[in-house]
């Protein structure tokens, strides 16, 4: 098989939407039609007449910027989307040149790209689009061989179906929560017991902040990763006099609902307003013993943006722990507990892994 790169605009015409095509316009236009505008589902209202007819690439060039929807019907589509028109529709195989495209485009899209998909507002306008080439597969005479595309098509469908299927599974580990329970007595604690603990959140930090006293330090915020807002020094307290700083280890807490991640740190940082931070105060209760018997109890209360948990609900929260005859924190014991949940936390990883790795195979194939 002889694939060769061929400028876009050899093969499709780009055309960007109406920009008439508004909500308004179509309350004043009612119809059957649908409008596609940003949107990857549904479309932004419905017209009495309509700008195509047949199946055709479009990709949104705000919002989710690069996102190829095939259409297929009689639309039109508004600003905020691009439609491909094959030049020569009988060589084109639209399926396989939405496989081979997307990913090209969603790399150059342009602007803020959210956190697993959250937030994310990028632009791939039509100007970008025409500076495009792709890969297509040609005959012994340099012409497009349709064949070949259908046969490339059909590959990728089935790529497409594992790597579905490989995501389902990525989920299904995360979902994932192991037990370990212990034969001693144990005994409810609550994190706003200030002789054991010390709950606080942090303050408002900008990046913009950050930027005018960049440092060592990290700034901490809420992520389902590393949450690292950036790197500041101690100036930041002149920017932001009540900027928080924490040392030794401790625990980060989402605030924002955005989930229910927890984090040991072990080192000076600042902590941003979304985040909670618990410094663990009694010599005998250990650190790795409240992250994951925390995280377990996170996993449950099926924290969200409008279930958020801010340091007064922390505080509220009992977790408990092994302790010995005589009623004292039993070390040890904790200690068993967190190196098992440590263990599946690390099988966890290893398996996220290997599944990314035959993700990544696929895709090269």
């Amino acid at each position: 098989m002889k694939i060769i790169e061929k400028p876009l605009t050899e093969l499709f015409s780009t055309v960007r939407g109406n920009p008439d095509y508004t909500k308004a316009y179509g309350n004043k236009n009612r119809g059957k039609y649908p409008v596609y505008s940003a949107s990857n589902t549904d479309p932004l209202t419905s017209i009495n007449h309509y700008d195509y007819d047949g199946i055709f690439m479009t990709w949104s060039t705000n919002g989710f910027g690069g996102f190829i929807r095939i259409l297929d019907g009689q639309f039109s589509i508004n600003a905020d989307r691009g439609i491909l028109i094959p030049k020569e529709p009988k060589k084109i195989n639209i399926e396989y040149f939405r496989y081979v495209l997307q990913p090209i485009l969603r790399n150059l899209a342009r602007g803020r790209k959210g956190e697993g998909g959250k937030n994310e507002f990028t632009k791939v306008p039509v100007g970008m689009v025409q500076s495009v080439n792709v890969p297509v597969p040609v005959d012994d005479n340099g012409e497009l061989d349709i064949s070949k595309q259908e046969e490339l098509a059909n590959k990728f469908s089935l790529v497409e179906d594992i790597k579905r299927n490989l995501e389902s599974e990525f989920e299904s580990l995360e979902k994932i929560q192991v037990y370990e329970y212990s034969k001693n007595k144990m005994k409810k604690i609550l994190l706003g017991d200030e002789t054991l603990f010390m709950v606080d959140n942090g303050e408002r930090i900008r990046k913009k902040d950050i930027d005018k006293a960049r440092g060592n330090i990290p700034v901490y915020s809420a992520s389902f990763k590393d949450g690292t807002l950036g790197y500041c020094s101690e100036q930041i307290t002149k920017i932001v006099p009540k900027a928080k700083k924490f040392t030794g280890r401790c625990i980060t807490v989402n605030a924002d609902g955005s989930d229910y991640s927890a984090f040991l740190r072990n080192e000076t940082f600042y902590a941003n307003d979304v985040l909670n931070v618990i410094k663990i105060i009694h010599p005998k209760i250990h650190p790795e013993y409240i992250l994951y018997t925390l995280r377990i109890l996170l996993y449950s209360m099926m924290l969200s943006y409008s279930n958020k948990l801010y340091k007064d609900k922390l505080r509220q929260l009992e977790i408990e722990i092994p302790i010995k005859e005589n009623g004292e924190f039993d070390e040890k014991e904790q200690c068993r507990i967190a190196d098992k949940y440590a263990l599946v936390e690390n099988t966890r990883k290893i398996l996220k892994e290997e599944l990314q790795q035959v993700t990544t195979s696929l895709v090269s194939v």
